[in-house]
């Protein structure tokens, strides 16, 4: 049996970026179905408290944002592809993972397309859901670009796209970071039937998403919660040292220190420094139920800082 677990929900979207990639990489994994809002049960002693969605879970190694998750997996696989084209689809992923994202949120969260939303959760569960959200965002709007402004730029991103494709992928044959970073805000789109139409006059950009798509609808075998914590508790941490060291700063490895996303979702996580580098921050935590676990995040996009105490 794997030790990878993926604690996810169907319709987020960076989720679907990391069940296509796993499918691309062929690799075994446990799919751990979350609720879409708090509280979730068992996740939260592996992760320290992160709220964001997916998390993945490899043993008793907690890896939090797909940019690390992701960056694991090919290491995992031992896939030397994905990440060949460096700076310019590591960037083009970023563009993807921020601005692309908050204009497919943009549409998707606009009134008429929200009805869809609320027909599928119902009334009272759609307002525990933007509840969470907005605590999530500590009181900002996820979806602050107008649906007019989303709309004009989703489309020309598309013409761009649509006039850009020469090849199967953005960067040749094989696909990279930046497609999969692509894809899933697409595949976002797709699936509101209010915007979804968006997509019908860029036929190069709908034959780009299939094999994605594909890959996405790869069987996993199902799991629990209770199994995921179980297989942390009974493992042991390992240290994936991915990058190049970086000076601390004024904090030693050893140090207690808390870990923050420094965008939305800032609730720290806390924990014993392990290792700092330009790719990411390892810290071990201690939990009754979970055990020694370490937890990893990208290097850029969350601050590190000593805390009081773990």
């Amino acid at each position: 049996m794997t030790d990878l677990f993926l604690h996810h929900y169907p319709a987020s979207l960076f989720s679907e970026k990391i069940r296509s990639l796993l499918g691309y990489l062929e690799l075994e994994w446990n799919s751990v179905h979350i609720n879409n809002i708090m509280p979730r049960p068992n996740l939260m002693e592996l992760s320290g408290g992160y709220r964001k969605t997916p998390i993945l879970q490899d043993g008793a190694n907690v890896f939090c944002d797909t940019k690390i998750i992701s960056q694991h997996l090919a290491a995992r696989a031992g896939n030397t592809a994905l990440y060949a084209p460096g700076f310019a689809a590591n960037r083009f992923a970023e563009w993807a993972d921020s601005t692309l994202f908050r204009t497919a949120v943009g549409l998707c969260f606009q009134p008429k397309a929200v009805e869809v939303i609320a027909q599928q959760l119902g009334a009272d569960n759609l307002e525990a859901f933007m509840k969470d959200r907005a605590e999530l965002s500590g009181g900002q709007q996820m979806a602050a670009m107008s649906p007019q402004l989303a709309e004009a730029s989703f489309l020309h991103y598309l013409r761009e796209l649509e006039d850009g494709l020469r090849d199967a992928f953005l960067f040749g044959k094989t696909p990279s970071i930046a497609d999969f970073s692509l894809y899933h805000c697409l595949w976002f789109v797709s699936m509101n039937p209010v915007v979804a139409p968006l997509l019908e006059d860029f036929p190069k950009v709908q034959r780009y998403m299939q094999p994605f798509i594909d890959w996405g609808q790869i069987s996993a075998t199902d799991s629990t919660s209770e199994s995921a914590l179980e297989r942390g508790h009974t493992s042991e941490p390992e240290l994936f040292a991915y990058g190049a060291a970086l000076p601390t700063d004024g904090i030693a490895i050893g140090d207690a220190v808390q870990v923050t996303p420094d965008d939305y979702g800032r609730i720290p996580v806390r924990g014993t420094l392990l290792h700092l580098s330009d790719v990411t921050v390892v810290i071990r935590r201690s939990d009754p139920r979970a055990g020694e676990v370490n937890v990893y995040f990208p290097r850029t996009g969350f601050d590190v800082e000593l805390a009081a105490s773990v």
